[in-house]
């Protein structure tokens, strides 16, 4: 069962929610399909303090000079 869209997948294109089957969570089309522009940065100490103890959308501040951060899509 697929739950959610990638390159092998999306033929490179984006889908209309609920085209794919819902995850466990009853959730469609939450994973890839279309990229946000997320407001944070990418600082890998911070987002690598998260890999023991984890945490639920944190957010890194954006320091000028910095490279915002990407999230989902394919």
């Amino acid at each position: 069962m697929q739950v959610g869209w990638f390159d092998g997948n999306s033929k490179g294109q984006t889908h209309a929610a609920g085209e794919l089957a819902a995850n466990p969570f009853g959730l469609s089309d939450v994973h890839g399909n279309v990229r946000e522009w997320v407001q944070d940065s990418w600082d890998s100490a911070f987002y690598g303090t998260f890999t023991e103890h984890a945490a639920v959308d944190p957010s890194h501040p954006f320091p000028a000079g910095s490279q915002r951060v990407f999230r989902g899509g394919f």
